[in-house]
């Protein structure tokens, strides 16, 4: 295998490279969950493709949120972050 991990060896194989598809969650277009049915929201934030992020967000007056960098779309598997050269 090449410097390519296996994820990307896979979305190649099926033809899911790059932005081609359309996976809502990672093209920052909805939430993770429902947050009409629960207290929280989970999203991916790609605004900085350099620190793309999943956050936890919760709706009360509380101030906790957790914000985590990520590799990869939990739910497509896409490659969030740009290659440096």
């Amino acid at each position: 295998m090449t410097k390519r991990n296996m994820v990307d060896e896979l979305l190649i194989k099926y033809g899911r490279t790059g932005c081609s598809h359309e996976c809502r969650f990672c093209h920052n277009e909805a939430d993770l969950n429902d947050p009409a049915n629960s207290d929280f929201k989970v999203n991916i934030d790609t605004s900085d493709p350099n620190y793309p992020t999943i956050n936890v967000s919760y709706m009360d007056d509380s101030d906790y949120a957790n914000t985590q960098v990520i590799n990869f779309c939990p739910i497509c598997g896409r490659k969030l972050q740009e290659e440096t050269k």
